[in-house]
């Protein structure tokens, strides 16, 4: 892919298809900076593993997430970034913490299907069919009791309990990539009652999400005994939030302002875990 391609599909995926000339052209001095990155990173091998030029491999899950061709990433640093993957899916250590991180959702589907030795064949994990590939991961969680799997229409949220804790992925199947172990990006509106509902099925909790007009969206969440006002306000440092009820109380929590989201999925997850008593 020529080098003013790959700056298209970025400035498309970054700013938008009529994206301005200043934009673009910002796009295009960013390319350059991550070539040149890459080339040095990939340049030392011990640097490459454990200590990424980029943070958090932060270059190579944005040419993922944008639609880049494959053969335009550093390979070398996305073949680390398969093997943290597995060793994050399977519970063991990395060292590199992998959070955030964007992989192509065939090969999230060859990882998971050798981190825990599902028999799947090659035909179904290179499938296109959307339903197909909701098809294969329903049935992978439904033998496995340490996975969980909610559907929308086009994206899948696996949540995989391992001995390090409970890791968030979220599969979108029209853009074929994977979300993986998912903690300070912020949630997706379209999708997060999902995610929620796994949750609660997960912690034995009742609760609910709705909107007001604004287009406001709260999560509800029935209070399970006491919960110190303190330890909630260190929980949602800058998030709006009321308690109320009676002989039940709930906690009401804003997730989202005008339709756009304001609190990330590890924030979430530390709450729901804190209100059951489980420690975060």
């Amino acid at each position: 892919m020529p080098k003013n391609a790959k700056a298209n599909r970025l400035a498309n995926f970054i700013c938008g298809e009529n994206a301005s000339d200043i934009c673009r052209l910002a796009i295009a001095q960013l390319v350059e900076t991550m070539e040149e990155t890459c080339r040095r990173c990939m340049g030392d091998r011990r640097t490459l593993i454990l200590d990424p030029l980029c943070k958090n491999r932060f270059y190579l899950s944005l040419l993922v997430e944008a639609g880049v061709p494959k053969t335009e990433y550093p390979l070398d640093c996305y073949t680390i970034r398969l093997e943290e993957t597995r060793k994050v899916l399977e519970g063991r250590p990395n060292p590199l913490p992998v959070k955030d991180a964007v992989i192509r959702l065939g090969d999230f589907i060859k990882i998971l299907s050798k981190a825990y030795r599902l028999k799947i064949p090659k035909e179904q994990i290179r499938v296109s069919d959307p339903e197909k590939i909701k098809e294969l991961l329903v049935g992978i969680a439904s033998e496995r009791k340490n996975i969980y799997l909610s559907t929308s229409d086009k994206k899948l949220y696996l949540l995989v309990e391992t001995k390090k804790g409970l890791l968030i992925n979220l599969l979108d199947l029209d853009l074929k990539i994977a979300y993986v172990n998912l903690k300070e990006r912020l949630i997706e509106i379209d999708s997060i009652d999902k995610f929620f509902e796994s949750l609660l099925q997960i912690y034995n909790l009742q609760g609910e999400i709705y909107a007001t007009p604004p287009n406001n969206i709260y999560l509800k969440i029935e209070l399970q005994g006491n919960i110190e006002k303190e330890k909630l306000d260190d929980l949602l440092v800058g998030l709006d939030y009321m308690v109320r009820g009676e002989k039940k109380k709930f906690l009401l929590v804003r997730i989202a302002e005008l339709g756009r989201p304001i609190i990330s999925y590890e924030e979430i997850f530390d709450l729901i875990r804190s209100i059951r008593g489980k420690e975060v």
